[in-house]
């Protein structure tokens, strides 16, 4: 590539000038090109990396929901537990008054 743009830039017209120009622009639209493809490269790696990143979060996420449904569970066992409790205790509590009254 740079062989052909010395011919260019060596290349005796009437025109020099515009060849010259047209060398520029052609060797400036190819340094552009290169640096889209570059900012392209980045950019795929960088949305691999974040759908890794989500991916890994949202495991996160279910693993949670998974502790809480059963941290969820535990509580309304103990809820119920205490609540069989209460009520055996106010049978007992009415059996001792119901035995005192006597």
């Amino acid at each position: 590539m740079i062989d052909s743009i010395q011919a260019m830039l060596t290349f005796d017209d009437d025109d020099g000038d515009e060849c010259i120009y047209v060398v520029c622009k052609k060797t400036q639209n190819d340094i552009l090109q290169r640096e889209l493809d570059d900012l392209r490269k980045e950019k795929e790696d960088r949305e691999r990396e974040l759908q890794d990143e989500n991916a890994e979060l949202q495991g996160n996420v279910a693993k949670m929901r998974a502790e809480l449904e059963a941290i969820m569970k535990e509580l309304q066992d103990l809820m119920d537990t205490k609540l069989g409790l209460e009520l055996e205790i106010a049978a007992y509590r009415k059996l001792l008054e119901g035995e005192e009254n006597r």
